[in-house]
């Protein structure tokens, strides 16, 4: 997949009224992760990315039907995850786990968790090229 953010990306994503879930990764030190949610998942990288010494990577990132599902899942993660919690949202555990544990949480609640090319097929329609 193109990394790069597709023109309109933003505006459709607001529209839309989606939310992500993500989990950043610490390449220097794989056991670390951060598991979080944000309205638009490149911008949120790129703000803590800014304010980290560490390189990180966006790991992986799923959309949900709007905020509140989104808060629901991360909830029930960080609750599973609190024995590994370092600080704030970072955890002393792998990313895959962290991932899985997403999965597990979403599918337990019946939360859809859409795949960034699928949101990316939205912006195409929406902004369909010249």
């Amino acid at each position: 997949m193109d990394d790069r953010i597709p023109f309109g990306y933003g505006r459709v994503v607001k529209d839309l009224g989606i939310h992500v879930l993500y989990v950043l990764a610490v390449p220097e030190k794989p056991e670390i992760c951060k598991v979080g949610i944000a309205d638009n998942p490149f911008k949120r990288f790129g703000s803590i990315q800014s304010s980290n010494w560490s390189e990180l990577k966006l790991y992986r990132h799923w959309w949900t039907n709007g905020r509140l599902l989104s808060v629901r899942v991360e909830q029930a993660v960080l609750d599973e995850l609190s024995p590994m919690k370092l600080r704030g949202e970072w955890f002393s555990v792998l990313p895959e786990t962290a991932a899985a544990c997403i999965v597990e949480h979403a599918a337990k609640m019946d939360i859809k968790l859409l795949e960034e090319p699928e949101i990316r097929k939205f912006v195409a329609k929406a902004f369909p090229p010249l």
